[in-house]
């Protein structure tokens, strides 16, 4: 392992294009295949990654193929309100790692090349041990508004809202802290919680790039915050090992090529379908956290995008997994993992997503 060498670009953009997104990570490059014991002490966070079977593999481009026209047009929608937003004001683009920093280089793109509108990304840590990155906000704003009324913030979905309210704490206390007018405004794909500001959806869907780890984000590894280095941007693995293996950007044209397609794409959801949706969310989590007597929200995950997520992981703290319909074959790839793991299936046919984990901590 060393540290990123600024040799590779002015700024760290992992494995995507640099005119893409500036990760404002602090890196350590991994350049060779390291033990199955290279962990971070502190964070916990693997040197490596789950390594995905041949079964899996296929299931992922399985899944691409059915849901790649989908995604496509939840991007362009979402794309075409930010772009009527920022008439008002320029904006910015600064996605929460890692799950949002591929939909923040599509959305990035899809403006730029769809849209005729410019747009810089960034991609920041939001972690909930650690909180927002203060010192990757602080660049964006030397380098932008000084008061942070441009920045735009992007991800992939939500679960439990536990993502959004933690936005929102976290940039209220910033705000507050240095006389700033940054939005905690989250715009995403898919609106699982009903919390998101601006969606395309609320329905649990497939998003292809949930289904693998670095491979799929610029090849770096979860974010997390170093205890001896405050002064710098939260810690993360870049995996230059895996350069063969990586369909970082292989995602993002595929699905820009399908948007070239589009014409016409459906409205982003409105606020009576975002209330409406909060209510079936918490409705169904304090159920959950009734019958598995969960000591926190933490401990429930819902959605195949997060279900998937913690499950890549392989940590050990997923205890039952939770299908709507086991025959679905957009579950395939949960079945694949939570077998590989050990870990038990429950069909649920009346829960509103169709997938969820329960874990034993988090």
């Amino acid at each position: 392992m060393s540290d990123y060498s600024s040799s590779y670009s002015s700024h760290f953009h992992g494995s995507y294009a640099a005119s893409d997104v500036h990760l404002l990570f602090t890196p350590q490059i991994i350049r060779e295949q390291p033990s199955e014991e290279t962990i971070d002490a502190v964070s916990g966070v693997q040197a490596v990654e789950y390594q995905p079977s041949e079964a899996y593999l296929k299931f992922f481009y399985a899944a691409f193929a059915q849901n790649r026209r989908r995604l496509a047009q939840d991007i362009l929608s979402l794309a075409r309100q930010l772009m009527f937003r920022s008439r008002k004001r320029p904006r910015l683009l600064v996605s929460l790692a890692r799950a949002g920093i591929p939909i923040g280089v599509l959305l990035k793109r899809t403006l730029q090349e769809h849209l005729k509108v410019d747009m810089a990304h960034y991609s920041v840590s939001l972690l909930s041990d650690a909180g927002l990155d203060e010192n990757a906000l602080k660049y964006i704003l030397q380098h932008h508004d000084p008061l942070g009324r441009d920045i735009t913030f992007v991800d992939g979905w939500t679960a439990t809202g536990t993502v959004a309210r933690a936005l929102w704490q976290g940039i209220s206390q910033f705000n507050r802290q240095y006389q700033t007018q940054i939005s905690p405004d989250l715009h995403v794909i898919a609106d699982l919680a009903g919390i998101a500001t601006i969606a395309a959806t609320t329905e649990d869907y497939l998003i292809p790039s949930a289904l693998l780890n670095a491979t799929i984000n610029g090849l770096v590894s979860r974010p997390w915050r170093s205890e001896t280095e405050l002064d710098s941007f939260f810690n993360c693995y870049f995996f230059e090992y895996r350069l063969d293996e990586d369909l970082s950007r292989w995602y993002v044209e595929q699905l820009l090529a399908e948007i070239k397609q589009l014409d016409n794409t459906p409205p982003c959801i409105q606020p009576e379908v975002r209330i409406r949706q909060q209510e079936t969310s918490q409705t169904f989590m304090d159920e959950m956290i009734k019958t598995y007597r969960l000591a926190s929200l933490r401990q429930f995950k819902p959605g195949l995008g997060e279900s998937t997520r913690l499950l890549l992981q392989g940590n050990g703290q997923a205890s039952e997994l939770l299908v709507r319909n086991r025959r679905a074959s957009d579950i395939e790839g949960l079945l694949l993992l939570a077998n590989e793991q050990g870990i038990p299936v429950t069909e649920m046919s009346s829960m509103p997503y169709k997938a969820a984990l329960v874990m034993t901590e988090e």
